[in-house]
């Protein structure tokens, strides 16, 4: 072959005889394919050589249907789609009360959660696909429909849609202008509308939440007396934006302008008894968002997430809303779940995302994927809640399914057995943006679609598998609710691992039926050195002042400080009394002496994250030979799975190390051969 700019270009393929197929007269056909790179398709030039290698044959040779083809990477379906019976109402067991975190929810969100919990205790497991009549790869209004014939039983949609104008699913539409850009009331109709239409479906409602940065919206300012929230992105980490947006803070009032278009999206569909499960701040034990943990202290996490359910339930009446708790899996043990936990009175489905990343044939992940709703599900009964896996899925590669390459075409039905085996209500998958960046398998045309479309369609035709068409109508229901608490409170001040050196006031949030609101000093072993009857201050909140005197009974010690209900503790944060922060020159990234031997505020101060099947625990140790200096190093313990990674992360966004160009630390391999194979390691390195 020859090219338009005269390149040669050579193709020499071998014939593989062993596929030939008998033709006839002592003949046999074999089909040849010669591959040649995409970038060579300006050809004007073919030719076609036909070369013997060690064979004597002198008979006929006959070629034929010589064709330019094109490998898209989509497949012929083999497998097409059976019509599902509805769930059986004999196999669930749907409870006749439940208890929710609002005490005024409408009736349908009580009638939702006891449907949501008879699915979860039966093997039936409902499948959800975010956007899905918003966004798609393929063709129609929905990429799911265009495979299967039916919806997803939950079609979650994300906030960034109330934002309007050229936020990221206008980026994303699959064809320019398919959405008309619009702002203000006009995008939360059409976000509504979307909404309305999966519950017609017998889809249930979600509505996720990638907020923008508080920071950057307010840095713009208003915009015809309004501000715009679009065009802002929520992995902008930077502003410590939790500290700010919370009461007090200079960016509460552009963070409640946001809730209020949650609220007015929630109250439209609220009016027409559809319930949404409401998820914000997904994946906070990660780093990636601006509520992640390396960006905020776990108190001022619980407290943003509180203060966004009391804003929307309490001031602007939104009661159809069901809240659901997502952090990023994998988990140590419960303990580790409930690290930034906002509590009982908050949650009433605590869940959790996990992606498989390049899957091969055969991997550890969905053992990892069992273990971790193992975690989850313990934990969910011990504190009498539902639970689901909000986000889920497979990534080949950057945020997407990858065209080709599957290693496990049937992900889906192995996935839904690891899931029918728990009490897990769903499991979702991420948004279909177009051809490119997708994480559901589509169809391109009735015939053809993603390699993964047949086992998708298995996993559609195995009656576990719970889509919109199969679902019962759970408004029918005849169920009644109670609130999850009569009462609570938390510690708005001071803030989790603070130090504590003077006196300082104390303040908490209280709610429901009570007589009296305290507080109560510990120190490092527990014992209780003082209590203080809170005072009721102007904005509602309980207050009292630390006083010196119990400080000097404290003494120097990693301690906590409690609220009490009626003398019981409810809330409860670690502080270091009377430990100054000791000066430290810019340079010095990390001596791990300021944590005072205690493992939980170390954990405070950084944050994890690893692969399937991995974990990470970072813990002080004063074991000699195990650090260098003071009295205290990091064991950086972890387990690494084939493939596998684990780190941990500490955010450093004020120090400037512009001046500096090389990072050096002292580090011992733990393992007796370690020690061997790399004695240079031992000391400072440089990295």
């Amino acid at each position: 072959m020859k090219s338009a700019d005269n390149k040669e270009i050579a193709v020499c393929p071998n014939i593989d005889l062993g596929t030939a197929q008998a033709a006839g007269d002592t003949l046999r056909k074999v089909h040849v394919t010669a591959p040649f790179d995409a970038a060579d398709l300006q050809i004007v030039d073919y030719e076609v050589s036909l070369v013997g290698c060690n064979t004597d044959y002198k008979g006929a040779l006959y070629v034929d249907n010589i064709v330019m083809d094109y490998d898209d990477g989509y497949v012929e379906r083999t497998v097409w789609p059976t019509r599902q019976q509805k769930v059986s109402a004999s196999k669930l067991t749907i409870p006749s009360s439940v208890r929710l975190t609002d005490a005024k929810a409408i009736d349908n969100a009580a009638r939702l959660y006891a449907y949501m919990q008879g699915l979860a205790d039966s093997d039936y497991v409902m499948y959800g696909h975010m956007n899905d009549l918003l966004m798609h790869a393929g063709k129609g209004d929905s990429d799911t429909y265009g495979m299967v014939g039916d919806y997803p039983a939950v079609i979650p949609i994300d906030a960034m849609t109330l934002a309007g104008k050229d936020t990221e699913y206008q980026n994303h539409e699959p064809a320019p202008g398919a959405y008309p850009p619009v702002t203000g009331q006009a995008a939360i109709d059409r976000a509504v509308a979307l909404s309305e239409k999966a519950a017609k479906k017998g889809a249930i409602v979600s509505l996720s939440a990638h907020m923008p940065n508080f920071a950057e919206v307010a840095a713009k300012g208003k915009v015809d007396g309004s501000y715009d929230y679009s065009g802002f992105t929520s992995v902008v980490t930077s502003g410590k934006v939790v500290q700010r947006v919370l009461p007090g803070g200079d960016l509460n009032e552009v963070f409640n302008g946001y809730l209020d278009k949650i609220a007015a999206y929630g109250l439209q569909l609220q009016a027409k008894g559809i319930p949404v499960l409401f998820r914000p701040y997904h994946e906070n034990n990660g780093s990636w968002f601006w509520w992640g943990a390396a960006h905020c202290s776990a108190s001022e996490f619980k407290n943003l997430f509180r203060y966004t359910e009391e804003y929307l339930r309490d001031v602007r009446g939104v009661h159809n809303f069901i809240y659901v708790y997502s952090p990023n899996g994998p988990f140590a043990d419960e303990s580790d779940y409930l690290t930034r936990y906002p509590g009982d009175a908050f949650i009433d489905i605590p869940g959790f995302d996990m992606y498989q990343e390049k899957p091969q044939k055969k991997d550890g992940w969905m053992d990892s994927f069992s273990a971790n709703m193992d975690v989850v599900q313990a934990f969910a009964q011990h504190h009498q809640k539902l639970t689901t896996i909000p986000e889920a899925g497979i990534l080949c590669g950057k945020d997407t399914l990858g065209r080709t390459g599957a290693q496990r075409k049937d992900w889906f039905t192995e996935a839904l057995n690891v899931l029918s085996a728990h009490k897990m209500a769903y499991f979702s998958t991420w948004s279909n943006f177009n051809a490119d960046v997708f994480d559901q398998p589509y169809m391109v045309d009735k015939k053809r679609g993603h390699e993964m479309v047949d086992g998708f369609t298995r996993f559609y035709n195995d009656p576990r598998s719970v889509f919109a068409g199969q679902m019962l109508d759970y408004t029918k229901l005849n169920v009644t609710h109670q609130p999850v608490q009569t009462s609570y409170a938390y510690l708005l001040a001071p803030d989790s691992n603070a130090r504590v050196c003077g006196p300082v006031q104390v303040r908490a949030k209280a709610a429901g039926t009570y007589q009296q609101v305290g507080f109560a000093f510990r120190n490092a072993a527990g014992k209780l050195i003082a209590e203080a009857a809170g005072k009721q201050a102007a904005d509602g909140s309980y207050t009292t002042t630390l006083s010196q005197g119990t400080l000097d009974s404290l003494g120097k010690t990693v301690g906590t400080i409690e609220v009490l209900l009626d003398g019981r503790p409810v809330d409860s944060l670690k502080v270091f009394y009377n430990m100054p922060q000791a000066a430290t020159p810019v340079d010095q990234v990390d001596t791990f002496e300021s944590y005072y031997g205690d493992n939980e505020l170390l954990k405070g101060a950084y944050s994890t994250n690893c692969g399937p099947g991995c974990s990470i625990q970072p813990v002080l140790t004063a074991k000699a030979g195990e650090y260098q200096l003071g009295q205290d190093g990091l064991d950086f313990h972890y387990k690494l799975a084939k493939g596998g990674w684990a780190g941990i992360h500490q955010e450093h966004e004020r120090d400037d190390w512009s001046a500096y160009d090389g990072v050096r630390f002292w580090v011992k391999p733990g393992r007796t051969e370690a020690e061997a194979d790399y004695p240079d390691q031992y000391g400072w390195g440089r990295l």
